[in-house]
């Protein structure tokens, strides 16, 4: 196990409950001290069976998350699946794995524009695509699809729904003296801990945010982090080496 220092800065993860525990499990392997906090959990829109005809009627699924997979493949076990799924990076590919159906997954960065950039979009002559999510999720790719001549449908399969922050949990955030590195990939993720932990906060912006795109990262930047760092994508592997790339600043000050 490993061993950490009390005045060495302790790792934030901000995720959702239920849900990113083998990218927490990783982080804690490092020498590092590590919280996990979420202010938010998943769970499964109601009545997704009835989405099965206009499921069947698409030549493309797209999976974009873990969650997407979790909630949706079960209810769709026994419906036609198409030829053609794919899923936004490894540990979405991962999941839907276990339920026995191969995919296909962009290169990293693993974003919606990657997704865009696969090769499939031109060699296929239009048809139908469905893009399965979590509710309020990004909906540029489904916008650009759509604009490429693609009739694409967004659906959710699940919600994030609040939860309480667990207390003890919201007091080792209060008690910490160093600024953190704070870990997430998730913007709605942050956000409901942003909301839900007001005090707590401003201890977690004296420290480095580190994400995985662009667009996390100039969030980051406008609540005011003191410093931003940039994973390669927002694959397990790529996050857990960009925190490893801290630690010899964190050693360095043992």
């Amino acid at each position: 196990m490993p061993v950490h220092n009390a005045k060495s800065p302790a790792l934030i993860h901000l995720a959702v409950q239920d849900g990113q525990d083998g990218l927490t499990r990783a982080l804690r392997r490092l020498p590092m001290s590590v919280i996990r906090v979420a202010a938010l959990i998943v769970r499964a829109v109601p009545d997704l069976a009835e989405l099965r005809p206009l499921a069947e009627q698409a030549s493309v699924w797209i999976f974009a998350s873990s969650n997407a997979v979790r909630c949706f493949a079960p209810v769709a076990g026994e419906w036609h699946w198409p030829a053609h799924i794919l899923t936004q990076g490894p540990g979405t590919r991962r999941a839907l794995d276990a339920f026995g159906r191969p995919s296909l997954s962009p290169l990293p960065p693993y974003d919606s524009e990657a997704m865009l950039a696969m090769p499939i979009w031109s060699e296929l002559p239009g048809g139908r695509v469905l893009r399965i999510s979590g509710a309020q999720g990004r909906e540029w790719l489904a916008n650009a699809l759509t604009a490429r001549g693609f009739a694409t449908e967004a659906v959710a399969a699940y919600m994030r729904v609040p939860t309480p922050v667990r207390a003890s949990v919201a007091q080792r955030l209060a008690a910490l003296s160093v600024p953190p590195l704070v870990v997430f990939t998730s913007a709605e993720a942050a956000q409901a801990v942003r909301g839900a932990l007001p005090e707590q906060w401003p201890r977690l912006l004296s420290g480095t945010a580190l994400v995985p795109s662009e667009r996390l990262a100039q969030l980051a930047q406008s609540w005011g982090f003191a410093a931003i760092s940039r994973a390669d994508s927002a694959a397990q592997a790529d996050v857990v080496a960009a925190v490893r790339r801290h630690l010899p600043k964190v050693r360095a000050t043992e």
